[in-house]
C-alpha cells in the first residue's frame, strides 16, 4: 500500500508567518516605528539643546542688563557729585578773576597785605586757587568690567566725552601746581608774578569748566533715559 504524505500544518503556518505577506508587513511596521522613535528622540534632543541655549542667552542678557544698569547708576551718582564740585569751583574762579583783575589794574602795591585789604573791602574771601578732587571710580570700574559694551553707543560716547573733559581739567589743575608752588618761596619778593600765574589759571579755568559742565549736562539726561527715569538734568548746587 503506497505511503500517503500528510502536510504538517504547524510547519506550514510557521513558514507563512516567516515568509508570507504578513511577515513583510510586520517588519515594515517595526522599521517605521523605529524610524519614528529615532526621529522623535532627535526632535526632543534638539529641542532641549535649543531651549538650553535660549535660556543661557536670556541669563547672559539679564546679567548684562543688570551690569549696565548698576554701572549707569554709579555714573549718575558720580557725575552729579563732580558736577557740583566743578560748579562750585567755577563760581569761585569767576569771582576771583573779577576781583584779581580789579586789584591788578588798580595800581595798588603788589603785596599780600594790600591784596587782603582789597579783597576784604569787596567782601571777598581768598581760597587759594580752589582746586577740586573729582571722582572717576565709576569710569574705572566700567572699563575694568567692560560694562560699556552693554550700554547704548551714543550714551557710551557721551560718558567717554565727559570723562575725557574731566581728565583734561584734572591735568590742567595738576599742571599749574608746580608753577604756583615754585613762586610761594619768593612770594614776598615776587608777589605780582604769583598773582599773574593765578590770573592765568582762572582764565584757563573759565574756558575748561563750562565745557566740562556741558559734558556732564549732556550725559545725565541720557543716563536717565537709559534707566527709564525722567530725563532731567541734575540741579547744581551753584551756577
Amino acid at each position: 500500500m503506497p505511503e500517503v504524505h500528510l502536510p504538517n500544518v504547524e510547519e506550514a503556518l510557521e513558514h507563512e508567518e516567516t515568509h508570507g505577506p504578513a511577515a513583510h508587513h510586520t517588519k515594515s511596521s517595526a522599521r517605521s516605528r523605529m524610524i519614528l522613535k529615532l526621529a522623535l528622540e532627535v526632535v526632543l534632543i534638539s529641542g532641549g539643546v535649543f531651549l538650553g541655549l535660549m535660556g543661557e542667552q536670556w541669563r547672559e542678557k539679564t546679567q548684562h542688563r543688570e551690569l549696565a544698569e548698576a554701572g549707569l547708576r554709579n555714573f549718575r551718582t558720580e557725575i552729579i557729585a563732580n558736577q557740583q564740585l566743578v560748579a562750585g569751583a567755577r563760581t569761585y574762579h569767576q569771582g576771583l578773576r573779577q576781583h584779581l583783575n580789579a586789584f591788578l589794574s588798580s595800581g595798588q602795591p603788589s603785596n599780600p597785605g594790600a591784596l587782603s585789604q582789597a579783597f576784604a573791602a569787596n567782601k571777598w574771601e581768598w581760597k587759594s586757587v580752589y582746586p577740586v578732587a573729582l571722582q572717576h571710580s565709576a569710569w574705572d570700574l566700567a572699563l575694568a568690567t567692560q560694562a560699556l559694551e552693554y550700554v547704548d553707543p551714543q550714551l557710551a560716547f557721551a560718558l567717554s566725552r565727559a570723562y575725557t573733559a574731566q581728565s583734561a581739567y584734572e591735568g590742567f589743575q595738576s599742571g599749574v601746581r608746580p608753577a604756583l608752588y615754585s613762586t610761594v618761596a619768593s612770594v614776598d619778593s615776587n608777589f605780582r608774578g604769583f598773582l599773574n600765574i593765578v590770573q592765568a589759571y582762572v582764565g584757563d579755568a573759565d574756558f575748561l569748566e563750562p565745557a566740562l559742565l556741558k559734558a556732564y549736562d549732556d550725559a545725565l539726561p541720557q543716563i536717565n533715559r537709559a534707566l527709564g527715569e525722567p530725563s532731567e538734568s541734575a540741579e547744581r548746587a551753584t551756577k
